[in-house]
């Protein structure tokens, strides 16, 4: 198994072999690091014949552009100004991204080859479980890298999307605007609640933020509501931020002020009534229309996948090993798709379900007039909780 598998870690391999066994032979077998140590003489360079790219300027060998029965896997490879983007995928998840038209977009850089900075994917929508179904390698985090990808998939597909799921990285939230312009861009609200987070802490207000024992703990309280506009219908926003604007204590007005002004738009001055234009439009982070049509509101299954994608790959490969995990992560999504389409299911954690239930109740209640109501009632069930 060590020969065929050269780049999976001994420790895995152990396990998998070892697993299931009785107990005789378990009793007989050797010492981890024995075994360990057979992996690593077992082990065969698959690439040994093949000069791995230490620089932009390799040439790839014609057996890591297609898939293993000779399917077109890479579909571009291009070099400009100094910088190089590869892009692979295959014409049937071309055909999934026409059909899906619910498009989510994430990079990762742990999984990038060292010579590339950031491995950048799209993924469909496709009943409720996202597919990956094109993976690019870029060289920066350019805007203009980032609408070169999305101009060469429209070219592609020949179709704009419904929508976009992406983080509030304004390089990919530009491009994407520029390409796809009649296209929904939705932000993912994990990341838009820990950049609140991120305020609240900044601003000295984490201890009394989780005083559990004070019932009138207003910063709590105004700190959950600012998260919960973006259940708000978008045409009520501004109203409803304005309640919790004018209730939060003095020690929150640093908080307020900088919601305002990245996510809803600073007032005008004088008799000018006209807000400015926030960092991020009240669109693009607001879940209430999307909760209803059942889109996600996070990109969380994609980071998933990408923490997944580290059992794959080791951290950085080379490219031509992080190739072959590719097409294994290919070969995965495919298995997904068929599944899908031949009616399975995927259960969800109970935890979820039960929040998603008590979440569709609250906005089935909105009403407009019951505005600071309907927002402590979403406080009592949205708070920032995060993975540590």
């Amino acid at each position: 198994m060590s020969a065929n598998n050269p780049d999976t870690k001994p420790r895995k391999i152990i396990l998998e072999c070892t697993k299931g066994l009785s107990e005789e032979v378990v009793a007989n077998l050797p010492t981890f690091n024995a075994a360990r140590q057979t992996c690593s003489r077992a082990r065969i360079n698959p690439y040994e014949e093949f000069e791995i790219p230490s620089n932009l300027s390799f040439i790839l060998p014609e057996k890591f552009k297609n898939l293993e029965n000779g399917e077109k896997f890479l579909f571009l490879d291009e070099t400009y100004n100094g910088e190089r983007m590869l892009i692979f995928t295959t014409q049937k998840n071309l055909s999934l991204l026409i059909e899906y038209k619910n498009w989510l977009c994430d990079g990762t850089f742990d999984a990038a080859p060292l010579i590339f900075v950031q491995l950048f994917t799209l993924h469909a929508l496709k009943k409720n479980k996202t597919l990956p179904l094109v993976y690019a390698l870029f060289t920066n985090k350019q805007e203009s890298t980032y609408k070169k990808f999305f101009e060469f998939i429209k070219s592609l597909v020949k179709i704009e999307p419904c929508t976009i799921s992406c983080d509030f990285e304004l390089a990919i939230i530009n491009s994407i605007e520029s390409v796809f312009p009649e296209t929904d861009i939705l932000g993912c609200f994990f990341h838009l609640k820990k950049s609140i987070w991120r305020q609240i802490q900044n601003y000295g207000l984490v201890n009394e933020y989780n005083d559990m024992s004070n019932e009138d703990n207003n910063i709590r309280l105004y700190a959950k509501m600012i998260a919960c506009l973006a259940f708000v219908p978008c045409r009520v926003v501004i109203t409803a931020f304005g309640l919790i604007k004018e209730r939060t204590p003095n020690k929150m007005k640093d908080l307020i002020s900088y919601f305002e002004e990245y996510y809803i738009g600073k007032p005008g001055r004088g008799k000018n009534p006209i807000r400015k234009q926030p960092r991020f439009d009240i669109r693009l982070w607001n879940c209430y229309e999307r909760t209803k049509l059942g889109l996600p509101r996070t990109n969380n299954n994609l980071e998933g996948w990408h923490n997944g994608i580290q059992s794959t790959f080791r951290t950085h490969p080379h490219l031509l090993s992080f190739i072959d995990g590719l097409k294994l992560e290919q070969a995965n999504c495919e298995n997904l798709n068929i599944k899908l389409s031949t009616g399975e299911t995927f259960k969800r954690l109970s935890k979820y379900v039960i929040f998603e239930n008590k979440l569709s109740e609250i906005l089935i209640d909105f009403d407009e007039n019951k505005l600071y109501d309907y927002l402590k009632n979403l406080s009592l069930i949205i708070d920032y909780k995060f993975k540590k």
